[in-house]
């Protein structure tokens, strides 16, 4: 049968229209869907119209869990949340990454988090773009002093500046970090040693010390009138683990003559002065010293037959 049937109007017959008021009468218009030569009205639905976006061609505004399309268009990129909402990427809800490869793979962070463990890059600043740049030699952390006598002032390793305010002089300690110079933590420095072939040293005698290495010794005195015929007369008393060593001595007896020994600890000779009638001997001073105790005993002085003795000098305990 042919399309298009033609309909002559008769008598008693109602047409169901819309009341338009002054635009007249709108006639209904019930919608159908077939094939060609079959009608089949759109059944009546509590939701409304049904409507197939996949018949607009060109158009996917919805989108399936894994779909891939490569003509997307309207919200390409999604993610779902913890209660497996699908929410739309934004500034306000940014998109999560997780970094599956480089240093700080398998590592997420979320600004104000705390970490006892962190790895990776953990130290971050925001540039002037808004954007996130992993502290390095290159990029370098930017610091601005907001307190104390260097505020608003920054320096950069080899910067040159004729009006440089603030501390100018700082130093790297072994951890790479870097101090300022103060008089609690000095700038270190190493001295060239000196050789006496290339170098003029100028020394000065001191009687206040006598130094062995790095250890200053205090000279000290000692003098005694010893009889003739006396066996172990203290002289110097001992002190504990150290050595009595004689810088100096000077030795005489009376009118006959006289032998003196000097012995560590009453046992030990060290010293011998065989002096003739108002005789002696005098030993100058000398740094390494002329004779020493052993370490804790003490200096005694034996005489012969004779005349007293007197017995003076100067000693370090070493």
């Amino acid at each position: 049968m042919a399309d298009q049937v033609a309909i002559t109007p008769g008598s008693g017959v109602s047409i169901s229209t819309d009341d338009a008021g002054a635009s007249g009468q709108v006639q209904r218009v019930k919608l159908t869907y077939s094939a060609d030569g079959d009608a089949t009205h759109i059944g009546a639905d509590s939701n409304g119209l049904d409507s197939d976006v996949t018949r607009i061609a060109g158009k996917t505004p919805a989108y399936t869990e894994g779909d891939v399309d490569a003509s997307i268009d309207g919200i390409p990129i999604l993610w779902e949340d913890a209660a497996n909402t699908l929410a739309p990427a934004s500034a306000a809800k940014p998109l999560p990454v997780n970094i599956i490869t480089g240093s700080s793979s398998g590592v997420q962070y979320t600004e104000g988090d705390v970490d006892a463990t962190i790895t990776g890059t953990a130290v971050m600043w925001e540039d002037t773009s808004n954007t996130l740049a992993p502290t390095s030699a290159a990029k370098p952390l930017p610091v601005t002093v907001i307190s104390g006598a260097t505020s608003g002032v920054q320096y950069t390793e080899a910067d040159v500046d004729t009006t440089i305010t603030g501390t100018a002089v700082m130093w790297e300690d072994t951890g790479d970090t870097l101090r300022a110079v103060s008089a609690t933590k000095p700038m270190p420095v190493t001295a060239p040693a000196a050789g006496r072939t290339t170098h003029s040293i100028s020394v000065a005698m001191q009687t206040d010390a006598i130094m062995t290495g790095l250890t200053a010794l205090t000279p000290k005195f000692f003098s005694a009138t010893v009889a003739a015929s006396t066996t172990d007369s203290s002289l110097i008393a001992l002190v504990a683990s150290k050595k009595l060593r004689i810088v100096s001595l000077a030795a005489q007896c009376g009118s006959s003559a006289t032998t003196m020994t000097f012995e560590s600890g009453g046992s030990t000779r060290k010293h011998i002065v065989p002096a003739g009638a108002n005789g002696g001997q005098v030993l100058p001073y000398n740094p390494v010293g002329w004779f020493e105790t052993i370490a804790g005993e003490s200096l005694t002085v034996t005489t012969t037959s004779g005349s007293s003795c007197e017995i003076t000098g100067t000693y370090l305990e070493v």
